[in-house]
């Protein structure tokens, strides 16, 4: 009833000793949660990187290195599956054991964080930039933003790192406070603030978010369904709709902001709008 492959990893988790002297075997192309049981537990364990995110998960375990961790903390936080802490403590955990990718990050936070610490707007504005760009390399953006936009809110800063703070408390949870403190409110703040300025934005993208939270009607279809006790459903057909939406399609993005809105989701329909104007460029 087995697949050869399937037989042959069973074969050397129940009789290791005969296999003892053989070379590994080949990965399977199609990973399933038991295989990748089997491969750890006979000494061949699988790395997580190139398999689905489900996966990650088990490198958040102590067995792991500290970069499987970090790594899998990444993927499934960017993904909204991890608490933010969880990520900031791994961060902290320790130094940097290297330099260049996922370690260049680890620095430039923990400087970051160093920076915070001192009170030293000067030493913000200098560590913001880094640290910034190397949440963004990571699509990580959000996460930052959520950890840190109430800390940045209170400090005073100028130039780059002042644009960056504005950014980043947009995407906190906090960015109606943050849009109220911004003089001349763009879109982004206008969104935040759920006040719309007179003048609707030609561009394309800008265009469909602006309708949307100007007169735009909710699909009449997702709405029914939630009157059929169909909640659920209906949101998971409006995510669809935003996914499609933040890949270019206006009419789905303005469909999906509608919807939200008027299923009461307003906050999320907010934060939405938020991160494709600033983040999808």
């Amino acid at each position: 009833l087995l697949a050869p492959e399937k037989i042959a990893l069973l074969d050397r988790f129940l009789d290791p000793e005969t296999f003892e002297a053989l070379p590994p075997l080949p990965q399977p192309r199609e990973m399933d949660p038991m295989s990748f049981r089997l491969f750890e537990a006979i000494g061949e364990p699988i790395p997580t990187r190139n398999l689905p995110r489900a996966y990650a998960v088990a490198d958040l375990r102590d067995i792991a290195g500290w970069k499987a961790q970090l790594e899998a903390a990444e993927r499934l936080t960017a993904a909204g599956a991890l608490p933010d802490n969880r990520l900031l403590g791994l961060y902290s955990a320790r130094k940097a054991a290297a330099s260049g990718g996922i370690w260049d990050r680890v620095t430039a936070l923990r400087r970051f964080e160093a920076a915070l610490a001192s009170g030293s707007t000067q030493a913000v504005s200098k560590t913001l930039p880094n640290v910034w760009q190397e949440m963004a390399s990571a699509e990580l953006e959000v996460s930052f933003a959520t950890l840190f936009g109430d800390q940045i809110a209170n400090l005073a800063l100028e130039g780059r790192a002042a644009k960056i703070a504005q950014k980043v408390m947009l995407l906190s949870p906090a960015y109606e406070n943050a849009a109220s403190k911004i003089k001349a409110p763009d879109l982004a703040a206008q969104i935040a603030r759920g006040e719309l300025a007179p003048g609707r934005p030609a561009d394309v993208m800008q265009g469909a978010i602006y309708d949307a939270f100007d007169t735009a009607a909710p699909r009449a279809d997702l709405v029914d369904m939630v009157k059929q006790g169909r909640l659920g459903e209906s949101i998971l057909h409006v995510l669809t709709l935003l996914h499609k939406g933040a890949n270019g399609d206006a009419n789905a993005l303005t469909d999906a902001l509608a919807t939200l809105r008027a299923l009461g989701l307003e906050d999320t329909a907010r934060r939405g709008a938020l991160q494709i104007l600033l983040l999808e460029q």
